[in-house]
Parts: structure tokens; sequence; C-alpha cells
């Protein structure tokens, strides 16, 4: 969850970031990117050249298929119930083209 940041000393994206040489897995139709918050901050702050970052690596893995998920994961403690949550605040950007 939240911007994919690597380096803050976090194991994952839900606390706020990714180890160097982390990763993350989304299967088909799970909804991934970077958080509201990030986003606005990027668009306001555009880069105007490369920037090279040599904070570490990070890992992400699409799938196009449907993974099962398991009984554990579904009802274990630190499960994140809200992921979705970090994306509230964004709208539409794009024009939706003629019907």
């Amino acid at each position: 969850r939240k911007a994919k940041k690597i380096g803050d000393d976090a194991t994952d994206a839900s606390s706020g970031g990714f180890v160097p040489g982390g990763a993350s897995l989304h299967p088909i139709m799970t909804p991934h990117g970077p958080d509201a918050e990030s986003y606005f901050a990027n668009v306001e702050n555009p880069c105007d050249g490369p920037v090279k970052f040599e904070g570490g690596l990070a890992f992400m893995f699409e799938s196009s298929a449907m993974c099962r998920v398991s009984r554990y994961a579904l009802e274990c403690e630190h499960r994140e119930v809200d992921y979705a949550s970090c994306w509230d605040g964004l709208v539409g950007t794009f024009p939706r083209p003629h019907a």
C-alpha cells in the first residue's frame, strides 16, 4: 500500500516501502500503483531529467493467472483489509471514449 519506496526500513509497501531486494506479486485483476498522495506529489513536482537511484532494487511481478488464496491468507491478522483505500482521492484524468 502507499507508494512503493525502497529503503524506508520497511518490509513491503504496506508499511511505507520495500527493503532493497523486496518484491510484490500482483495477480490478474489486482489493483496496484502509486497511492494518491504519491501520485499528486509527483505530478506537482515532475522530474526534468533522468535520476539515478542508488538505494537498492525491488521487483514487482505481475501475473495473468488467477491465484487461489489460502484460508490462512484470508484469515491472518496482518491481512490488509483496506488495501484499496490508498487510492481514495484519485479522480479520472483521461476523457472517456464515446460509446
